[in-house]
């Protein structure tokens, strides 16, 4: 095939270098014409806006309910902790894990 492997007479460049190219003239243009035109939307409203909840028509409908005694639970394991005070006895666990910068060393 004589276009893969051209013989020294077809090749335009025999050594196998390659010639540099002019420099293509680029023709001004105006990026105006380029830029797509500006399109305005009907609804100017910022994200921040169209996500809030519409309220209108149901102010009197919002209301924050009471707290009864009936309508929370209280964890079994979290009244064993407050009776217990095991959570207000933190300083003594975590006391052998201080450490003691101006020595270097932990804390008795």
């Amino acid at each position: 095939n004589p276009t893969s492997n051209p013989t020294p007479s077809t090749n335009p460049n025999p050594k196998g270098r390659n010639r540099r190219r002019s420099k293509q003239k680029i023709k001004e243009f105006n990026l105006d014409e380029l830029s797509p035109p500006i399109i305005t939307m009907i609804d100017q409203r910022t994200m921040a806006q169209l996500l809030q909840a519409p309220t209108e028509g149901y102010e009197d409908s919002i209301v924050v309910p009471a707290i009864t005694a009936d309508n929370f639970e209280l964890k079994h394991g979290l009244l064993t902790l407050v009776q217990n005070k095991q959570f207000l006895d933190m300083t003594k666990k975590t006391r052998m894990l201080t450490f003691d910068i101006s020595t270097r060393s932990l804390l008795p």
